[in-house]
C-alpha cells in the first residue's frame, strides 16, 4: 500500500513537474518576442553565448526566411578553398572570361548600368531612351557565357518596348543586326586586353 502511495505521487509530481516545464517555456517565448530573444533577461546566457546569439540573429534575413539555415562554418569554408572545391591554388573558380567581360564593361560604359555581375558575366543596362522618341525604349543584356577567349563566348540581347497609352509593352522584334554589331565591338574591345596581357 505504501508503495502505491509513493507511486502515485511520484507520477503526480512527474505530470507537474512537465508541466511547469511547458508553461516556463511558453512564458520564455512570450517575453522573447517583448525583449528579443537574445536579450530576454529571463535567458541565463553567458558572454560568450549572447555574443554568439547577437551574431546569428543579425546574420538572419528581416523577412525571416533564413531562419533554418545552417550556421555557417568559417573554417570549413576554408578548408575547402585550401582542397580545392572551389578552385585550384586556393581562388574560387569563375566561368567569366576577364577580357571579354572587361570588353563588355567598355562597351556599355556610356550607358547607367543595372546590373554589372562579375561573377556570374552579366551586364544589364537602365532603360535607353531616345530624347527623340520618349514612346520608346531599350535595354541591353549581355552574358559571358565562357571561361575561355573564344568569339562565341559572350551573348547579347536587345530588348525594347513602345509606350501605349501609359502601358510599356514588348515592341515583339528581334534585332539580330543590333546584337552582332554589339557582340563585334565587345570582341574588338577585348582583343586589346587579350593583346596587352600577351605583352
Amino acid at each position: 500500500m505504501h508503495k502505491t502511495i509513493l507511486f502515485i505521487f511520484a507520477i503526480l509530481f512527474s505530470i507537474i513537474l512537465v508541466s511547469c516545464q511547458g508553461t516556463r517555456e511558453e512564458e520564455l517565448k512570450k517575453l522573447d518576442k517583448l525583449w528579443g530573444y537574445c536579450d530576454n533577461p529571463h535567458r541565463d546566457f553567458g558572454d560568450l553565448e549572447y555574443d554568439t546569439c547577437k551574431r546569428k540573429e543579425r546574420a538572419k534575413l528581416p523577412s525571416g526566411k533564413n531562419k533554418d539555415m545552417e550556421d555557417f562554418n568559417l573554417t570549413e569554408f576554408l578548408d575547402k578553398v585550401r582542397e580545392g572545391e572551389f578552385g585550384t591554388s586556393g581562388q574560387i573558380r569563375t566561368n567569366v572570361n576577364p577580357y571579354l567581360w572587361q570588353g563588355s564593361i567598355d562597351v556599355t560604359s556610356v550607358y547607367d548600368l543595372k546590373i554589372a555581375d562579375a561573377t556570374g558575366g552579366f551586364i544589364q543596362t537602365e532603360w535607353i531612351y531616345d530624347k527623340n522618341a520618349t514612346d520608346k525604349r531599350c535595354l541591353i543584356k549581355i552574358q559571358i557565357i565562357s571561361a575561355e577567349y573564344i568569339s562565341t563566348g559572350v551573348k547579347t540581347n536587345f530588348l525594347c518596348e513602345n509606350k501605349n497609352q501609359n502601358i510599356w509593352k514588348s515592341d515583339g522584334k528581334e534585332y539580330f543586326d543590333e546584337q552582332k554589331m554589339l557582340t563585334l565591338k565587345i570582341l574588338e574591345a577585348s582583343l586589346q586586353y587579350s593583346s596587352s596581357a600577351l605583352n
